[in-house]
């Protein structure tokens, strides 16, 4: 499996994921829908996912910091520093 074919199967099942989260939620909207009365009710109303965070212009950094992000890219770096991409024979 190639880095850009596990890239797309990864993609691919997030994508689902989210397609079934977006669906259920729907479902949920649609079925409580005649008992709310005259209330305006939008699907976001029942909860806002955290790709649609992301999407609004929240800018999500799982790191926390600039200072950890650094940290974690030194890591990487000194990680790859290591390895050695030479072909086998």
């Amino acid at each position: 499996m190639t880095p850009r074919y596990l890239q797309a199967v990864i993609k691919g099942k997030t994508q689902n994921d989210q397609n079934a989260w977006v669906i259920a939620r729907q479902t949920a909207y649609w079925s409580i829908l005649p008992h709310v009365g005259k209330k305006r009710l939008k699907p976001s109303d029942l909860g806002i996912f955290g790709w649609e965070k992301i999407e609004a212009g929240t800018i999500h950094n799982p790191y926390g910091t600039r200072e950890a992000l650094n940290e974690e890219l030194r890591k990487f770096k000194e990680l790859t520093e290591t390895l050695d991409f030479k072909p086998a024979k």
